[in-house]
């Protein structure tokens, strides 16, 4: 079968030519990109996955693909489940105050007919957020994974995705860890963007420091039609090192929510494939687990009262605030004024703000390089 995207569509992946570079090789260097030179110093969002073993909070997460009504989402060789469709299915999960999404090697819910006498289909897991980040503003995307050993032919992912319905096509920026070369000496780590469903993927050679079967810091940046940035935060050291930087072309420009999941690629992916991979034909509870410790997103200082970040300041705000009365506590959720409560005090910042506009992503991202150069003159 082809291999699918996150919504359905084909995605062909195996004539693209990769390009790989060495990310110790960039470590040493110093940048003047346009994702440079800003801070990021406002969480918007935050998921700490702490709480009591067990399902994940429903609020802010969505699991699997409720609006494929056919129930049957296959992502390369493994089928993602969905809460309304298997309710006793195996999903994205709290454990050890960490998420963990598990990949099983036999699919329970894959049918035997006459016409597929064999099980050739795997059982995984993707979560997303509810919450989609418009492409107004510049964003840094983050996250603490870990992935203990597993066979070759797997896939986990930590990336931002959105669909244009009318266009049916898709943009994302992805770190994918394949299984065939995190594991190995190569120490390989695939980058990516997606615009209107054409990609552009860079491979990075990761310094002797990385290792994923511990805990791994990935950053990646987003200032809409200026730049985008994949780093790695040396667990050592300590130090942010710069992975790939693109600020030439090839920018995703659709809303997207944050993702994570773990699937088993088809034979089209050669890169990711292999065919020793075999679904089980009996349940011999063989699983593998992806793990999350957290993730977080950050923008630089938001335009006052613009609480569904849309770059203006208006009555939408105020409904956001409303939505969230004394029980929020994020800027997404209403706190604009950041006291860590939304309620009265929220709705006078959006008045007093009411129709302000935010600055455009690109010229956000210019201003941030122009103070970052003029420093490097003073010194």
């Amino acid at each position: 079968m082809p291999c699918q995207g996150h919504k359905g569509e084909p995605m062909n992946r195996s004539p693209i030519f990769v390009v790989v570079v060495l990310a110790w090789g960039l470590a040493g260097q110093v940048f003047a990109g346009p994702c440079d030179g800003i801070d990021f110093d406002t969480v918007i969002f935050r998921e700490d996955f702490t709480g009591p073993d067990g399902s994940l909070p429903d609020s802010d997460w969505v699991i699997g693909h409720p609006e494929d009504t056919s129930g049957w989402h296959l992502q390369g060789r493994t089928f993602f489940p969905t809460p309304s469709q298997h309710p006793t299915a195996p999903f994205p999960h709290l454990q050890d105050n960490a998420c963990v999404i598990t990949h099983y090697n036999y699919n329970p819910y894959e049918k035997i007919t006459p016409e597929h006498p064999k099980k050739e289909t795997f059982l995984g897991g993707e979560l997303h957020t509810d919450l989609k980040f418009e492409p107004t503003q510049c964003y840094r995307f983050e996250a603490r994974v870990r992935w203990p050993q597993a066979p070759r032919g797997l896939v986990t992912s930590f990336f931002t995705y959105g669909y244009d319905e009318p266009n049916k096509d898709s943009d994302e920026i992805d770190f994918e860890y394949l299984s065939n070369e995190v594991f190995d000496l190569s120490r390989q780590v695939l980058t990516n963007t997606w615009d209107d469903s054409q990609q552009k993927p860079v491979q990075v050679v990761m310094p002797d420091a990385f290792d994923l079967t511990e805990w791994q810091t990935f950053r990646f940046y987003w200032c809409p039609d200026t730049c985008v940035k994949w780093t790695w935060i040396d667990p050592g050291t300590g130090n942010e090192v710069t992975l790939r930087m693109e600020d030439i072309s090839h920018f995703p420009d659709e809303a997207m929510s944050l993702y994570f999941n773990f699937w088993a690629a088809d034979a089209l992916w050669e890169k990711a494939y292999d065919a020793n991979l075999e679904a089980d034909q009996e349940d011999n509870e063989v699983k593998y687990e992806y793990f999350i410790d957290y993730a977080e997103v950050r923008i630089p200082e938001p335009l006052p009262g613009d609480a569904n970040l849309d770059g203006t300041t208006n009555a939408l705000d105020y409904v956001v605030v409303s939505n969230h009365y004394n029980i929020g506590s994020t800027w997404t959720e209403g706190d604009v004024n950041g006291d860590g409560a939304v309620n009265a005090l929220d709705y006078v910042v959006i008045s007093n703000n009411y129709g302000a506009h935010a600055p455009e992503p690109a010229t956000l991202a210019l201003l941030g390089l122009g103070g970052l150069l003029l420093g490097r003159n003073r010194r």
